[in-house]
């Protein structure tokens, strides 16, 4: 009996070991891991980049979530998104898209010599376009206007809204 119950826990140790392993070295068709570069935001251009995952449901919308940075002598931007995407087209190879989300953001600036940081969220609209290629990898490129409430900071006595538009593109990898 102790042999027979030993058998059948190491049968089930490789089983499990084989079914995890398996979960977590393949990635569904329908998502994508990407790098991506952005520029904005407008009319004061910062370049930066990030990375983010993006998974497609139906063909008809997508769910992205993505982190970056854009940087320059004296300001640094860490901005975290989510974004929810309609598809308007049913083409697979090549989609243009709408969207609504919401982003965070943390800056670092520097004004006569000192540094200081101000928070914010707020939501954001965009639109796009995506193509995937016949090895079935995605890139897009978008504009999205962000409306930031900034919310909270230092040398930042009162609550104000800046909107401003930031131009993406990304590969996956």
């Amino acid at each position: 009996m102790k042999k027979l119950l030993l058998t059948a826990l190491s049968v089930l140790a490789v089983s499990t070991a084989n079914a995890e392993s398996k979960v977590f070295t393949t990635v569904p068709k329908n998502t994508f891991v990407y790098a991506e570069a952005a520029v904005g935001p407008i009319p004061f251009p910062i370049v930066g980049g990030g990375i983010g995952i993006r998974h497609k449901f139906n063909n008809n919308y997508a769910i992205d979530a993505s982190l970056g940075i854009r940087s320059m002598i004296v300001i640094s931007e860490f901005e975290q998104r989510i974004d929810f995407l309609k598809y308007l087209t049913k083409n697979k190879s090549k989609n243009f898209y709408t969207g609504v989300g919401i982003s965070a953001q943390q800056v670092y600036a520097v004004n006569n010599g000192d540094g200081f940081w101000v928070r914010g969220i707020g939501p954001q609209i965009l639109y796009g376009r995506e193509t995937v290629s016949s090895e079935g990898k995605m890139s897009f490129g978008q504009v999205e206007m962000n409306c930031f409430h900034k919310v909270s900071g230092s040398g930042f006595d009162h609550v104000s809204v800046i909107p401003e538009i930031v131009f993406r593109v990304g590969k996956s990898f």
